[in-house]
């Protein structure tokens, strides 16, 4: 957990080197301030895995901070603490966007459980997120190993060079759209709208109006 680096933000200074030093028993890399203000410039200066704040302090408060954060670092989690148990601004804090929202004196049994469920959650989200960027640029890939087939993929990046029509022919299930997809990406339209008419599916006598309005 060494790696896993957390804010902590509280003015009142035993309790922060209390939650600093409870923290760094499990691990954690933490760094301790004791305002708003202060907590604002670390936000600006480095990307923590998570941040803990007071939710009153001088200079800038906890819900600021909060907003400052969803903006600035939306990946980064933030739990609230406070010695105002009010339900009202427990809501708020959430709806802001706050994993969790702790009273004062803070439960540290609980504090260390909500920060690893925090973590696990992170974890799966950034998993999460790879993947789909992985399936994405994996979308319309032509797979093959083939010399017949890496040849069309040849001759599929030189006519994707050029500004003239392209007809593709082929037996049905041959992969035509996913040649075309690939023509489209490589040429200078590639990040432009990718546009499938299936002409087949269209009457005869609107063919016409539906192409060329």
């Amino acid at each position: 957990m060494d790696n896993i680096r957390i804010l902590v933000a509280d003015d009142e200074f035993y309790i922060a080197e209390g939650l600093k030093e409870a923290l760094v028993t499990e691990g954690y890399r933490v760094d301790m301030v004791h305002s708003g203000s202060d907590a604002a410039d670390m936000l600006k200066k480095q990307v923590y895995h998570a941040v803990i704040f007071d939710l009153k302090m001088p200079g800038q408060d906890g819900l600021s901070l909060l907003k400052q954060v969803r903006v600035e670092s939306p990946d980064t989690g933030v739990i609230m603490i406070t010695a105002f148990g009010e339900v009202k601004t427990a809501v708020e804090a959430m709806r802001l966007g706050a994993y969790d929202f702790l009273t004062k004196p803070v439960d540290l049994k609980r504090l260390r459980l909500s920060l690893r469920h925090l973590l696990e959650n992170q974890a799966l989200m950034a998993e999460n997120k790879e993947l789909r960027a992985r399936l994405g640029s994996a979308e319309g890939e032509i797979v093959h190993q083939s010399a017949a087939m890496k040849q069309v993929c040849d001759t599929v990046e030189q006519a994707a060079m050029t500004d003239v029509p392209v007809l593709i022919t082929g037996d049905t299930g041959t992969g035509k759209e996913l040649v075309a997809q690939e023509l489209h990406k490589h040429s200078d339209r590639g990040s432009k709208p990718f546009v499938v008419i299936n002409c087949g599916a269209i009457p005869e006598n609107l063919l016409e109006s539906e192409l060329f309005g």
